[in-house]
């Protein structure tokens, strides 16, 4: 199969590009304009039309077992089709429970009918608890409060052993069951549900099991998050291992409606109020969301129009996430792309799902083709769902999915559905823990761009907001826009590089205006400074400081290629006085960028420095200062700075950047962490720095040489070092160097 002609969306290129999408055996082949149609190859015309990832819904209640005449894996994985979604995960709450081998082997065999893909929850309990190590499964769901099914687990105890037990992200449905009863005490007799598990019930519970995970450094996922006070919440005590999720009943209706519609909009968590579904927009926008899922839970109407009391909780939502958010980017609430990543990009993420949530070569290929501008009106009679009905009917629609590939087979196309597609088990990668912590700030994985190549403009920190980059660093910057020094001021030379770039930049007060904006790619954001004088520095510090969005600060004692100004690092007495004084403005926390050092008195002395001030971290090495590299050609220096004196970087200078982070660990007060920098090529040179004592490590001249795709290259490479050497997280060989 052939996709002509459309928009289709590259991680790599951080948006949008003009080319076609040919699938071959399930798989996506080729990603390039102009393919030409082979023989026998079916063409589909995408003129108009943006090609995407097909979705991932994390969180879905197929029914099957158990409640069949509500949902099964058949209708279910239609509705799922229809909505652009490509793979769902199910929940364990059915009859029986998902909490033995047994169960899930039933599930796996009842699952088999499904059109799209598909992976299982275990349930967490304490019967399971000491057994939670069952194969290839997406996590383990956890209820800290009451919900659909008798599986509560309120005793935070047992919580804590599953967590600790657990090898999966363990999920959970975050309400403190003693506050339910309490608010059902208190509300009971007004049937109003958003009263009767009050927000109260919610932020304690999500308080409760971050706090739990965070002294036990496990990783957790709260479902559903729906108010305000938890946005807060996760504002301030967010770590790279804990990951949360909203629901688009959350995101698009309120109390309101469940006041009008009753029961059809009875769900837990209940919906809230518009300042609570405002929150919940502003937590996508500053990157506290990482995921949407629908929550799917069907009931029959019959079932929704009983009595309160009796009437059961939860509404449809695979078949409407995906018009929805569509509509929402016509409403400008978030972008195209800021859909793609929370649907699609880091569910796969999250869960370690191999190879799908993006369009590569080598993926499968699982493809949603979306029409930006096609209108319609979402029905009941639309819906593939046994329930037969949707909390959204009725409501005006502008942007719809219509094409829907799973495995490289067409599944949906404009309204039909094509049984003869078949989904697959996804697969779970093992769950390896690369997250690290610089200046309090969690980071997912340790790579991210050094303050040199391709971080100067707004169009190039989005690309590394797009990345796989586990940060944004700005190029270092001064207090007014400057040119740099002039051309031909870069070259390579084999996996090396020189520069005399000359700290070219746009200048800090529009790096400040930018990264508010960046901060939707939910990663830290890092500025860069490198003022011409200690009295630029302090400037351009006290008004960073004042701008929240910003996370670290890196301050360049160490630039080699500003004619006439030498390195700061150098001069131990001048950076003593500059630490001293920065100390006294900055109030981010902040590390240093430190030249190469080569004598054991000159490490001392400067460690001497730094751990009398109040750096958070240390970023060692910058380029090797006042290199030449000549063309034997032309006869010329290669660059033109300087009289062709430049930085050196690249694998040159790696043996320095080891030995400067390996002594500064070694000197350095533990609570001051180390950044490695200097000739990173591959995940062994990453493991051989983090082996070394550092905390994390950047890229330069393999990033300017490859562009983005050298942060996902080398991430996936140190995960196979890692699992070959059976380490499960970076903390197991960290600052672990044998010396003979």
């Amino acid at each position: 199969m052939l996709l002509k002609n459309g928009k289709v969306h590259s991680v790599e290129k951080g948006g949008f590009i003009a080319a076609d999408l040919r699938i071959k055996d399930g798989l996506i082949a080729e990603i390039k304009p102009n393919l030409l149609p082979e023989q026998y190859e079916t063409v589909v015309d995408c003129a108009g039309k943006h090609v995407i990832p097909g979705l991932i819904d994390a969180h879905v209640h197929f029914r099957e077992p158990g409640a069949t005449h509500k949902e099964d894996f058949l209708s279910g994985s239609k509705a799922a089709a229809a909505g652009g979604v490509t793979t769902i995960l199910d929940m364990p709450n059915n009859n029986p429970p998902t909490v033995f081998e047994e169960q899930l082997k039933e599930k796996r065999e009842l699952a088999m009918k499904s059109i799209v893909n598909y992976g299982f929850y275990l349930l967490g309990c304490v019967e399971n608890k000491d057994n939670l190590r069952q194969k290839n499964i997406a996590g383990i769901k956890v209820y800290l409060g009451s919900s659909t099914g008798n599986y509560l687990t309120d005793d935070l105890g047992v919580f804590a052993e599953i967590l600790q037990n657990s090898r999966r992200p363990v999920v959970v449905h975050a309400e403190n069951e003693q506050l339910i009863r309490h608010f059902n005490h208190l509300h009971g007799n007004s049937q109003l549900h958003h009263k009767m598990r009050d927000a109260l019930c919610a932020v304690t519970s999500l308080a409760e099991a971050i706090t739990i995970s965070s002294y036990l450094d496990r990783p957790l996922h709260i479902a559903h998050c729906s108010t305000k006070a938890e946005m807060e919440f996760l504002q301030k005590n967010k770590t790279t291992k804990v990951t949360c999720e909203v629901c688009p009943h959350h995101l698009f209706l309120t109390e309101a409606f469940f006041i009008q519609k009753k029961n059809l909009g009875k769900m837990n968590p209940p919906l809230r109020y518009v300042e609570d579904q405002e929150a919940l927009w502003t937590g996508i926008r500053d990157g506290v969301v990482d995921m949407i899922a629908t929550d799917h839970a069907p009931h029959t109407k019959e079932e929704k129009n009983r009595e309160f009391q009796q009437a059961p909780c939860g509404v449809p939502g695979v078949q409407t996430m995906l018009p929805l958010l569509l509509n929402a980017v016509h409403e400008n609430k978030l972008t195209l792309l800021d859909v793609i990543r929370l649907t699609s990009t880091n569910p796969a993420r999250i869960f370690y799902i191999e190879n799908r949530g993006e369009l590569k070569e080598g993926y499968h290929a699982d493809i949603c083709v979306i029409d930006l501008e096609r209108e319609g009106i979402i029905s009941d009679e639309a819906q593939f769902s046994k329930c037969g009905w949707t909390p959204f009917h009725g409501m005006t629609i502008k942007g719809w999915p219509v094409m829907t590939i799973v495995n490289g087979q067409v599944a949906f196309e404009r309204g039909r559905i094509y049984e003869e597609a078949k989904g697959q088990e996804v697969h779970f990668a093992q769950n390896l823990d690369l997250s690290t912590m610089i200046g309090g700030v969690p980071f997912q994985h340790p790579i991210f761009n050094a303050a040199g190549p391709r971080c100067t403009t707004e169009e190039e920190l989005e690309l590394l907001g797009a990345s796989v980059s586990s940060a944004i660093m700005t190029k270092s910057c001064t207090l007014e826009p400057r040119d740099g020094n002039p051309e031909p001021r870069y070259h390579d030379f084999s996996q090396n590089s020189i520069n005399s770039n000359g700290l070219c930049n746009l200048g800090y007060q529009r790096y400040a205006e930018t990264i508010p904006g960046l901060k939707q790619h939910g990663k830290p954001c890092i500025v860069s400074v490198s003022g011409l004088s200690l009295a630029d520095n302090l400037v351009m510090l006290k008004e960073l400081s004042a701008v929240e969005e910003i996370d670290l600060i890196e301050l360049n004692l160490s630039c080699p290629n500003v004619i006439g100004k030498p390195q700061v690092g150098y001069d131990f007495e001048q950076s003593k006085e500059v630490l001293k004084q920065v100390s006294e403005v900055c109030t981010k926390p902040f590390g240093v960028k430190l030249p190469p050092y080569f004598d054991f008195a000159h490490f001392q002395e400067m460690a001497d420095i730094l751990n009398q001030s109040s750096v958070s971290f240390v970023t060692c090495v910058n380029s090797l200062g006042n290199g030449l590299v000549i063309d034997p050609e032309t006869e010329e220096a290669v660059i033109k700075p300087k009289g062709g004196f430049g930085g050196v970087g690249g694998t040159s200078i790696k043996p320095f950047g080891l030995s400067n982070v390996r002594k500064f660990r070694e000197l350095l007060r533990p609570e001051i962490q180390v950044i490695g920098v200097g000739g990173i090529t591959s995940g062994k040179d990453v493991f051989e720095y983090i082996l070394a004592g550092a905390d994390a490590v950047q890229l330069g001249t393999v990033f300017m040489q490859e562009d983005t795709p050298a942060f996902e290259r080398i991430v996936k490479e140190l995960q196979e070092i890692m699992k070959q050497k059976g380490y499960a997280s970076l903390e197991e060989f960290k600052n672990k160097l044998k010396v003979k």
